[in-house]
């Protein structure tokens, strides 16, 4: 009797237990994909305002307010960032 009280209580233990694990590994799980969701925001975000600064250098070049080596280098400057 003892026996199959105390196997009765180590499992409910080890239920317990697996469950405090689920949720602290779900807990840091949905962290992850908070500061993921910011971080490709912010990246989004980047992306948007670098379009734009091309956008900016081909409207200068047209209205010949910039020469071609300027233009090139704004499209230099913008480029490398989409690889960080």
């Amino acid at each position: 009797m003892n026996e199959a009280i105390t196997q009765d209580i180590r499992t409910m233990f080890s239920s317990l237990k697996s469950e405090t694990l689920r949720k602290d590994i779900e807990k840091k799980a949905s962290k992850l994909f908070e500061k993921d969701q910011k971080r490709l925001l912010k990246i989004d975000e980047e992306i948007k305002m670098l379009k734009q600064d091309k956008v900016n250098a081909s409207r200068a070049k047209v209205r010949k307010e910039i020469e071609n080596e300027e233009y090139q280098l704004l499209l230099e400057d913008c480029n490398p960032r989409f690889l960080n």
